[in-house]
């Protein structure tokens, strides 16, 4: 209700006094143009001093918000409790952000571990896992747990598969697919359904029999580090799998790998183009420029541009990046943590758990005796100390080169240009490549110590075998240089091995 007085002079000497609008809508442009509501307008003297009797009414008992004999009580009640236009000072807004980083839904009922099978215990630091994967799948359809090695992570795990009550599917490593079958017996994952690494496509095909339209399925997949080259058959079945679903991603080592490998992991829940994530404005891109940074610092390192404390700090930089980016999908604790959260540590105790501190590694030594020289003598010509791979120029001429391992070290100049369109057109990154054959070699002289090491027996076989290969590569030689491939050829065959068309050009 609206209440308009007129002067004196406009109230036609009292019997207008005023005009009464009431109505449903607000006296705005919006309310008196766009809303097409009705208001009704009054203007007899007795309309006019009913709705004035009526708002004087309700003046007199309000309730006093400001005035002139209050305003500090005003200001110190409201304005101080407003938030618009305000600025919050630097600490407000930090413990802000910590609430939104940390916090821990406890308004929902779950079922922890020791809810589902008495055998368990009631830990926090797990029952808070299991609600920050809860929410965690619920954002972004996915969740990766990678606490570190003893937390728990299969029992967390699976009591959010049990929270969830979704028609499962579980990618175990062979060796724990039968911890994971009885994991879906104590947890009472019923409509759950294990399957080794090595048969996704049995996957595949059950869910594909099995699912409806609509229906959202729960993916996990335990060490799913494994599953981070996207061009691979098995990681094409386990994308068609997850798509649409809800995924747990369970590894203890998400930050160890390159950013091409963290990128595929996370493309099994999220669409680059659609991403739910705030901590970056487009996927794709942001991971493809840190693939790229990635790259161009290995090719410098190979090239040896760069100082080992230039490439640690920029390796963590990048680490950095990705962190920032997938830090929301991510749950991951340490003993540490448990060990310096107050409420983690007061409930470890509780429950008489203390998890081992493994002393640092000790050096014993022991006498060789008469065998000493020949053991040190053995071991030079195995992998002789001060050995540079790049050039071969430091070895002993009776030492083992490996240079069957890394032919491409010894690829003349003037055939340096056609190996390496060889090399790409099989589909690899030249310097890569030569990188990998050089740390072939590498893997191969530490093979043979470990080999020596072990035991003589041992030793003498190994050194059989290679001799073996060794003369029939070298034989196999004898007819092959007597003529050359052609393009098609080469091409052809170095999708199974590279090794036979740099054996052409060798010196």
């Amino acid at each position: 209700m609206y209440l308009f007085s007129y002067r004196e002079e406009h109230s036609e000497d009292g019997e207008t006094p005023g005009t009464v609008i009431t109505g449903s809508s607000n006296l705005t442009y919006k309310g008196l143009r766009g809303q097409n509501e009705i208001n009704v307008r009054f203007q007899h003297k007795t309309e006019f001093r009913d709705a004035q009797n009526i708002f004087n009414t309700l003046w007199e008992t309000a309730i006093v918000i400001a005035d002139k004999d209050h305003i500090e009580d005003f200001e110190d009640g409201v304005i101080k409790h407003i938030w618009y236009e305000k600025l919050p000072t630097p600490y407000l807004l930090y413990l802000r952000v910590l609430y939104e980083y940390f916090k821990i839904d406890t308004s929902k009922r779950i079922r922890t571990p020791h809810d589902i099978n008495k055998k368990f215990f009631n830990l926090k630091y797990q029952e808070d896992a299991i609600r920050m994967a809860l929410s965690t799948i619920d954002k972004h359809n996915g969740v990766i747990i990678s606490d570190v090695v003893g937390l728990g992570k299969s029992i967390i795990g699976s009591t959010v598969a049990n929270n969830l009550n979704l028609r499962t599917i579980i990618i175990s490593p062979p060796h724990l697919k039968q911890q994971w079958e009885d994991y879906v017996d104590e947890f009472k994952i019923n409509t759950a359904r294990v399957f080794s690494r090595g048969i996704i496509s049995k996957a595949l095909e059950y869910y594909r029999s099995r699912t409806e339209d609509h229906e959202t399925w729960l993916i996990v997949i335990d060490e799913a580090h494994n599953y981070r080259n996207e061009f691979t058959q098995d990681y094409g079945m386990l994308h068609e799998l997850c798509r649409g679903n809800k995924v747990m991603l369970l590894t203890a080592t998400p930050f160890n790998n390159q950013p091409s490998d963290i990128y595929s992991m996370i493309k099994l829940f999220q669409i680059p183009t659609k991403s739910t994530l705030q901590t970056v404005n487009n996927l794709g891109d942001s991971f493809r420029h840190l693939i790229n940074l990635y790259k161009n610092l290995k090719k410098e390192q190979k090239d040896k541009k760069l100082s080992e404390e230039e490439l640690k700090s920029r390796i963590e930089n990048i680490a950095q990046k990705i962190r920032a980016i997938i830090s929301p999908l991510v749950i991951r604790r340490s003993r540490l943590d448990l060990d310096a959260i107050p409420a983690y540590k007061e409930d470890l105790k509780k429950q008489n758990i203390e998890f081992s501190k493994p002393a640092p590694p000790q050096l014993l030594d022991y006498d060789l005796g008469n065998l000493r020289d020949l053991y040190l003598s053995t071991l030079e010509q195995i992998s002789p100390q001060g050995y540079d791979d790049d050039t071969d120029q430091i070895i002993p001429s009776k030492a083992f080169h490996a240079t069957r391992y890394k032919p491409i070290m010894h690829v003349k100049k003037e055939y340096e240009e056609e190996v390496i369109k060889l090399v790409e057109k099989a589909g690899f990154e030249y310097h890569l490549f030569k990188g990998t054959q050089r740390n072939l070699a590498k893997f191969m002289r530490t093979l043979l110590v470990r080999r020596f090491e072990s035991s003589q027996t041992a030793f003498r076989i190994s050194l059989n075998n290679m001799l073996s290969n060794h003369l029939n590569i070298k034989n196999g030689l004898k007819s092959v240089t007597l003529y050359r491939f052609s393009k098609k050829e080469c091409y052809q065959t170095s999708k199974l091995c590279m090794i036979p068309q740099m054996m052409l050009f060798l010196k």
